[in-house]
């Protein structure tokens, strides 16, 4: 068991991770018992936030399945064994669509026989917002090994470490943000010249009919005649 076991035991009384206006009442008039799920973590960015739901559920004596989907996708998909599932522990979700994690908790319902739920209306099913994390999408989607031919994606726990001139921290006011930062940019600065749309008082031109200077602000004007 885990510390959480009054929580999740209050949560077989309800709808939770439901929303509490959900009826859970499928398309063939079965309504899905309480005691099922009692808690959910899901992460997605903001373009698959909208209306998520649990669109399938197939309880058997043997196997539990469900779909969970937005109004823009399908996100997970999972079957587990029953024999394999313990009440109130988390177990990972597959997912359908790039950038996005899960994981769901079973109670202690058990099927006698084979349950079917498809919920074709959003409302009737519909995730609490408080088990959904909305994030922008990922900056990094892949990171591949220097002089290795083959990409090799990064999974579960990552362990990042910083170079010479390089310094790897959380953010202060976000922790949930890395920060890469140079401890002394100076060295990593290449030549420049000064910048050429400033001189003095004086704003300088950016070009002469649709002519552009070169890198050190200079245009050449060849007359003929």
């Amino acid at each position: 068991m885990t510390n959480y076991t009054q929580w999740y035991n209050a949560n077989e009384d309800r709808a939770y991770p439901f929303k509490e206006s959900a009826s859970l009442i499928a398309i063939n008039g079965l309504q899905l018992p309480a005691d099922f799920l009692v808690d959910m973590n899901i992460v997605v960015p903001d373009s698959y936030a909208t209306n998520i739901y649990c669109s399938y559920i197939k309880i058997t004596p043997s196997i539990i399945s469900l779909g969970i989907a937005s109004a823009t996708a399908g996100l997970f998909m999972a079957t587990f064994s029953t024999s394999d599932i313990e009440p109130y522990k988390a177990y990972q979700l597959n997912t359908l669509m790039p950038n996005i994690s899960g994981w769901v908790v079973f109670g202690n319902y058990v099927a006698s026989q084979p349950e079917i739920y498809r919920f074709s209306n959003y409302q009737n099913s519909e995730i609490d917002s408080k088990v959904v994390h909305v994030v922008e999408s990922a900056p990094v989607t892949k990171i591949i090994k220097l002089g290795e031919a083959n990409e090799r994606y990064v999974s579960k726990i990552v362990k990042l470490v910083a170079g010479s001139n390089v310094r790897i921290f959380k953010h202060e006011t976000t922790p949930n943000v890395i920060v890469f930062e140079l401890t002394n940019p100076e060295e990593f600065l290449g030549p420049c010249n000064s910048r050429v749309d400033v001189t003095a008082d004086r704003v300088s031109l950016h070009s002469i009919n649709k002519i552009k200077p070169n890198e050190d602000g200079i245009i050449t004007i060849r007359f003929d005649g």
